[in-house]
């Protein structure tokens, strides 16, 4: 079985697309999310993370900034693209873990959640 199949599997909470959701990462390191769930999110980004460590997230749903305590869950790189000076610039997708989401939180994400699901 593949290994999306497996993760995909274990998962508590179904992801959504995110659409155009963006955010930072403590101290300014920004990053695309590529989905969300009530759980977690995967997001995109160009820095390297490691698997275990605790970080803090500003999300922002809805033009709101939402601050988030997270635990990185995987990292893997993802792509690179070349840039004109011929280096490479690596990008990760990184799996998120949220940790005690306040009920505004939480309702953020399940209110920018219904809105994904609305436009599909």
């Amino acid at each position: 079985m593949p290994i999306e199949q497996q993760i995909k599997d274990r998962r508590r909470h179904f992801r959504w697309p995110a659409g155009r959701s963006e955010g930072w990462i403590a101290p300014n390191h920004k990053f695309s999310v590529h989905d969300i769930s009530r759980g977690g999110a995967l997001i995109e980004h160009s820095h390297l993370v490691r698997p275990g460590t605790q970080l803090f997230m500003n999300l922002l749903i809805h033009e709101h900034p939402v601050g988030l305590k997270c635990r990185v869950v995987r990292s893997r790189d993802y792509r690179y693209e070349v840039l004109p000076s011929g280096a490479h610039d690596h990008f990760y997708r990184t799996g998120l873990e949220f940790l005690g989401l306040s009920e505004d939180s939480r309702g953020l994400i399940d209110e920018y959640i219904s809105s994904v699901t609305e436009q599909m």
